[in-house]
């Protein structure tokens, strides 16, 4: 459950996203936090309040758990969300701020998770660049992936799709819900069609697929 927070580099994705919405969103200061040990912390992560509430030992055990993983990197592999996470974090940081959140998100163990999840998500952050961040050691004092501020409709973000629903069907197009794409057909560089999961091919017409119950836009 989340509120799907909207932001991209792509100046394509953007465009649409505020042909969409227009002038009705506002800008929302981020906040994020992890609830550890039933206490929240910070997120990026500051070293002040991580030493407050682990505590000097934990911290201890997290440093030392990140320096053994760097003695020698080359004994990990990333192929999987774990191996990734435990290579750039250490094994207990992974246990302790990875690990359940994300098996509890895509409810798949992260030892069987594509690393590409971890590197989509996380991008090029680790613990090092997260302190560093932290402690304003780099030029801007920000991770590139920490994103301070993001757009939100207003209403919520369910009101993209609606809109984005309403507009093709104003359009003269048509909308299939519980519809999934096996694969889009290419022709001399263009898209002519859709390959669907049951097998049926859809030549391309001014179509939107969503996978969604009927009752809802989402």
């Amino acid at each position: 459950m989340g509120p799907h927070r909207f932001f991209s580099r792509d100046a394509r994705a953007n465009k649409l996203w505020l042909e969409v919405v227009g002038t009705e969103y506002s800008m929302v200061n981020r906040l994020t936090r992890i609830l550890y040990n039933n206490q929240l912390f910070n997120y990026p992560i500051q070293p002040i309040d991580v030493l407050k509430k682990l505590g000097p030992a934990e911290v201890l055990r997290c440093l030392s758990s990140y320096m053994i993983e760097n003695i020698s990197p080359g004994n990990i592999k990333d192929d999987t969300f774990e191996t990734w996470v435990v290579s750039r974090f250490g094994r207990r940081l992974y246990e302790i701020f990875f690990k359940t959140y994300s098996e509890k998100l895509w409810d798949i163990p992260c030892d069987t998770l594509d690393a590409d999840f971890a590197a989509q998500r996380i991008k090029k952050l680790s613990f090092y660049e997260a302190i560093k961040s932290a402690l304003m050691l780099n030029k801007t004092g920000k991770h590139n992936t920490l994103v301070e501020k993001f757009a939100y409709p207003n209403g919520g973000s369910g009101k993209v799709y609606e809109r984005m629903a309403y507009s093709v069907s104003e359009n003269g197009g048509n909308i299939f819900l519980n519809t999934p794409v096996m694969r889009v057909i290419n022709s001399n560089g263009k898209v002519s069609g859709l390959e669907l999961i049951n097998g049926t091919v859809r030549s391309y017409t001014i179509t939107l697929f969503l996978r969604c119950p009927s009752h809802s836009l989402y």
